[in-house]
């Protein structure tokens, strides 16, 4: 694909690439440094803190946003609350965004992203639930039958939540009556 060069790329779901550290998120950004135009789609574009954005943004604008480096990114838009604590308690850090650098964060974000809410763009009818009952076949009222003894049987031996298989029997049984 990077022999290829394209001139547009479109990442859906550009959230999967989010960890700076991922084969995927790296490779990406190399496919990304050729093409003249690329977007990026996402419904949830933060899934857990605001670090989410530092390697999108890296695929999509090459660094000009949030720069081309993670923990420079993260040193000038968050703080670490374990910074002071001792050694042993402060590895990995707790790290929570500046609030003094959120307007900058939101003016970096919509140069180049527009956001959609669900109410600005369906126009859908109202949900309609129906329930439509199917008859089984006879292997598949056969098969039902012996799950269904087997989960009472698991039930009637008091077997744990823990136990892989009860969960495993369970959950079959609980699908086939869907």
């Amino acid at each position: 694909l990077v022999e290829w060069q394209p001139d547009i790329i479109v990442m859906d779901e550009i959230h999967y690439i989010k960890s700076y550290k991922s084969a995927r998120a790296k490779n990406v950004t190399k496919l990304c440094k050729t093409a003249k135009y690329k977007y990026g789609l996402s419904g949830t574009i933060i899934l857990n803190t605001e670090m989410d954005l530092f390697q999108p943004f890296l695929a999509l604008d090459g660094g000009k946003r949030f720069g081309t480096n993670f923990f420079k990114f993260r040193l000038r838009f968050f703080y670490d609350k374990k910074a002071h604590a001792p050694q042993a308690v402060r590895f990995g850090g707790d790290w929570h965004v500046k609030q003094s650098m959120l307007p900058v964060m939101h003016k970096n974000i919509y140069e180049i992203a527009s956001r959609v809410k669900k109410d600005e763009c369906l126009d859908l009818p109202p949900l309609i639930e129906k329930t439509h009952y199917v008859k089984l076949g006879k292997e598949q009222q056969r098969i039902y039958n012996d799950m269904k003894k087997q989960y009472i049987a698991l039930l009637d031996e008091n077997a744990t939540i823990g136990d892989d298989a009860a969960v495993v029997n369970r959950l079959k049984y609980r699908q086939s009556t869907l």
